[in-house]
């Protein structure tokens, strides 16, 4: 099944605020799959957008806790943010970054689960 893909047009001011963020935003459907990332996410995990769609997160985003303790998996699971969760994110050139992770639910008007949204904020200037 394909997966339909967050557009927002380039003329909405949403989508310059979303683009201008240096922290990562990547938006995933009920199964996980990516169905928006912003430029910060391609920066970081060095994965196009375009390649992006086509997987589910734990696959692109590749932290170390996207196994064991998934914070959008809690998020979706429980309804309850997560924030500033410590990780570690190993891009597609196979770096080690230190990320900080956080979650959010994401419902439609009334109130259906539609997915959820994840911010990755690099830590490797602070540490």
């Amino acid at each position: 099944m394909e997966t339909a893909h967050f557009s927002i047009p380039a003329s909405d001011p949403l989508a310059t605020i979303l683009e201008s963020l240096t922290e990562g935003v990547m938006t995933v459907d009920p199964d996980f799959r990516i169905t928006a990332f912003n430029r910060a996410a391609e920066k970081l995990s060095n994965v196009q957008r375009g390649e992006a769609f086509k997987h589910d997160c734990a696959s692109v985003m590749r932290t170390s806790v996207c196994e064991s303790n998934c914070p959008l998996r809690e998020t979706i699971r429980t309804g309850e943010p997560v924030v500033g969760r410590q990780a570690y994110m190993f891009n597609a050139d196979g770096k080690r970054v230190p990320v900080s992770l956080s979650t959010a639910l994401l419902q439609d008007r009334d109130g259906t689960v539609i997915g959820g949204v994840e911010t990755v904020r690099d830590l490797s200037l602070e540490e």
